[in-house]
């Protein structure tokens, strides 16, 4: 089954924008770059994603454990943190 990911306006309480495809299992972690340019995404599809946030679309996909979470890092690499 296909999940999506939906980011919410706080203030209006309306849906701001969504990605109908992103994952086909459930996901487990999300974190927006410092930016906001940048969605990261891990799921127990075993893999993590980093969506553009203008676009919509996946700049880059790997593999991913599901013992983890995304985090932030300096570089903007992708990072999974274990505990």
């Amino acid at each position: 089954m296909i999940k999506p990911i939906r980011v919410w306006d706080v203030q209006t309480g309306e849906e701001a924008w969504h990605i109908d495809n992103a994952h086909t299992d459930q996901i487990w972690s999300l974190m927006f770059s410092a930016d906001d340019k940048w969605l990261a995404s891990a799921s127990f599809d075993k893999t993590a994603k980093i969506w553009d946030t203008t676009t919509h679309s996946t700049s880059r996909q790997d593999t991913a454990t599901q013992s983890g979470c995304v985090r932030r890092s300096r570089s903007m690499r992708m990072e999974q943190n274990s505990s």
